[in-house]
């Protein structure tokens, strides 16, 4: 459920996924013809968590390890890029639709 969107007109769902790769910012809905307004913005917040995250994660590493071997720094790198794909994957659930109003 958390995979899809509702047009804020018809309440239909809409894939995440799609409205990733929509480039304009303001669509129609394909079920009632209507059109919307996509919100990109909030995209950022889980990527910028993520690497406020990543930092403190790797400043303790740094201070609890006296000595950095091969295999922390490893441990350290997968870690990270591991969370910073995740948050990238995540991204799309904070697309904001709202109804598009005529300026």
């Amino acid at each position: 459920m958390l995979l899809y969107k509702k047009c804020p007109h018809c309440r239909r769902k809409i894939r995440c996924k799609d409205l990733a790769g929509m480039k304009e910012r303001v669509q129609v809905c394909r079920h009632c013809k209507k059109q919307y307004e996509l919100h990109k913005g909030y995209r950022v917040i889980p990527v910028v968590i993520a690497c406020i995250l990543m930092i403190c994660f790797n400043l303790l590493m740094f201070h609890m390890s006296k000595d950095m071997n091969k295999t922390t720094f490893i441990i350290m790198v997968t870690a990270d890029a591991a969370v910073i794909l995740l948050s990238l994957l995540i991204s799309p659930l904070f697309i904001k639709l709202t109804k598009y109003r005529h300026k």
